[in-house]
């Protein structure tokens, strides 16, 4: 595994050879190459350095002139900010050519100066932890050691523990008060529970140790075997509860004298042995789609489902709640807690992670993907300017979050004109060429430019494609009419998953007149099913209101303003359509009488019931 040099105390003691062997490091460790210049030729990072020298000598500007020797000599993000103000405020940098590779070269220069000492931070957290870890072990020892010759018999210490919950506020108040919120926090957002239990090295064997929350993945510590403080520690995966895969993976053992944790700056093991955890966490978030092991075990079935095939569609009967189980399924993916149907949406609409859209007739690609949409000028005329659509956007935002599950969820997905709203991205959007391999150009691909790019749309040349964190989730009514003319090309490229009206009735259920909504239901679809055949059934949509309710006018309300014309619809130009709408009728009548004669036979056993309860206990 490649180790960074060492960071220099005076940025401006930095050479241009040091520079280049960090940007090629940091290439080498992204997960995606993403803000990469418009040129014909191919940028490295290790080449943006010379190459915005070279281009702020061809500008030729006083500006320029005066920055280009000493810009990019600078290694913080402060010190490079001002100079980086100055390069774009310049007029002649703004009418130059070259402006936008220039301005791309630099967005790039200034992510990596964040990031790579966002790098440097975690090292030196990551070092602290070690520390925090190693001295808190020993001092424990420590204690147990005075307290046995003050006692004949072993007291041991006290359990001590800390959880994923209130981390920092634990040690805080456990005679740590100097902790700074978060410092087991990684800018990844990996996170560390430092776990110690009585007795330290007495007690049974792997009991104290270091872990990534909601992983098996830890520093476990050796022990000498007459002082008991830490010697070695080891960072790898739990050696019995880790999956099969995962023991086969490097592990990595030094010890403490080496890893040198007292010392100013971390040193090269420190550094390695973060590395490897980092890579060994993100080998294991991509086995399970981006999440731990916990999250990934906790997921339904259709969840994981979703996760191998990438596109699903529910379709069913009106009414069985297709679109409530697409959300809820995102809300698994996205690992988003709810208490509440409400609480859901609030959460799923607040994610950059989720999208909702529906089609309809006249949705088409410049919704979706791009188009040219009417803008009025300074000057007060109109003209038209490229927009990304929805989809351009959202994945746009899932390219710069490879780390993080992203879900789309398409409402009536069979109401749109499929080919006219996807275009060229039939191709792309198939499972088998998900990322940089299903790459294909955009319609208005020639009018990309900086201000597309700005609005949330692509670089100037760069070709569209879906990244492998991107789910989409469509759901269909299968008697709407627009189903026939479903395309067959899109078909093949969706899993298609049924919602039947029994599965979601299960929605009824503790509700306060379930019962009584379940029979109605019943018996209306038995009908509805000899007259019209199962694709005509209705879900549980339509008899919520009736489970919910207490009044009992409710059914009457429902046949009347739902029920009968949504039947009549059904049946028109059948034979005898009228007596056929009568006998459903009178199904659901028979139904709701016999459910209320149950009710009523149940109310008037209860106080006898409470009646021998009563006389028995007395």
């Amino acid at each position: 595994m490649p180790i960074e040099s060492e960071k220099m105390t005076n940025s401006k003691e930095t050479s241009t050879a040091v520079q280049e062997q960090r940007f090629r490091y940091w290439n080498e460790t992204r997960p995606i190459n993403q803000g990469t210049p418009t040129t014909t030729e191919t940028y490295t990072l290790e080449k943006t350095l010379r190459n915005m020298k070279s281009g702020l000598e061809q500008i030729g500007s006083s500006v320029a002139t005066t920055v280009k020797e000493s810009a990019f000599d600078y290694l913080t993000y402060d010190e490079f900010k001002p100079i980086c103000d100055q390069i774009l405020a310049d007029s002649d940098f703004q009418k130059s050519t070259i402006a936008i590779d220039l301005k791309s070269g630099i967005d790039l220069y200034k992510q990596f100066l964040i990031e790579y000492h966002q790098k440097e931070d975690d090292y030196e957290k990551f070092a602290y932890l070690l520390n925090f870890f190693v001295e808190h072990n020993n001092e424990n020892v420590r204690k147990k050691e005075e307290k046995k010759e003050g006692s004949k018999e072993d007291q041991g210490l006290s359990h001590t523990c800390s959880t994923q919950e209130d981390f920092v506020e634990y040690w805080r108040n456990h005679g740590y008060p100097e902790l700074q919120r978060e410092f087991n926090i990684l800018s990844t957002g990996m996170d560390f529970t430092l776990w110690f239990f009585k007795n330290g090295a007495y007690a049974t064997p792997n009991s104290t140790y270091m872990n990534v929350n909601g992983t098996y993945l830890n520093i476990r510590p050796s022990f000498h075997e007459e002082s008991k403080i830490i010697a070695e520690l080891r960072a790898g995966w739990h050696p019995v509860r880790s999956e099969a895969w995962q023991k086969k993976m490097p592990a990595l053992s030094c010890t403490v004298e080496d890893l040198d944790l007292s010392a100013k700056k971390p040193n090269a093991l420190v550094k390695q042995m973060l590395d490897l955890i980092v890579q060994l966490d993100k080998i294991n978030k991509s086995k399970h789609h981006n999440m731990t092991s916990e999250q990934y075990s906790k997921l339904s079935e259709r969840a994981k489902q979703l996760l191998e095939v990438r596109n699903i569609i529910f379709h069913g009967a009106p009414g069985t709640g297709k679109t409530t189980v697409a959300r809820k399924i995102a809300a698994e993916l996205l690992c988003v807690d709810y208490d509440n149907e409400e609480q859901l949406n609030a959460q799923l609409n607040e994610s950059h992670q989720y999208e909702f859209v529906q089609f309809h007739p006249s949705y088409d690609y410049t919704d979706f993907v791009e188009g040219l949409r009417p803008e009025t000028t300074a000057t007060g005329n109109v003209g038209f300017q490229l927009y990304p659509g929805t989809f351009t956007k959202f994945v746009n935002e899932a390219r710069t979050n490879p780390d993080q599950n992203f879900v789309i969820v398409i409402d009536e997905i069979n109401r749109g004109d499929l080919s006219k709203i996807f275009g060229e991205l039939f191709f792309s959007i198939d499972p088998d060429y998900r990322g940089k391999k299903g790459s294909v150009d955009t319609q208005y691909a020639n009018l990309h430019s900086l201000a597309y790019k700005e609005r949330g749309g692509l670089d100037a040349g760069q070709k569209f494609y879906i990244p492998e964190n991107v789910y989409i989730i469509g759901t269909m009514n299968d008697i709407d009419r627009s189903v026939d003319s479903f395309d067959f090309a899109m078909r093949r490229r969706f899993t298609f998953i049924e919602i039947t009206a029994e599965e979601s009735a299960s929605a009824l259920d503790g509700t306060p007149n379930g019962g009584r909504a379940k029979s109605l239901m019943t018996s209306v679809n038995s009908k509805i099913s000899e007259f019209l055949g199962t694709d005509y059934i209705l879900g549980v949509g339509y008899f919520l209101k009736i489970a919910q309710s207490v009044d009992e006018d409710a059914p009457l309300e429902l046949w009347k303003n739902h029920l009968e014309p949504l039947l009549t619809d059904y049946l028109r130009g059948m034979d005898d359509a009228d007596g056929k709408l009568q006998e459903m009728h009178e199904a659901f009548d028979k139904s709701d009488s016999s459910n209320a004669k149950d009710e009523s036979a149940q109310g008037d056993a209860a106080p006898t019931t409470g009646s021998d309860s009563g006389s028995s206990e007395a």
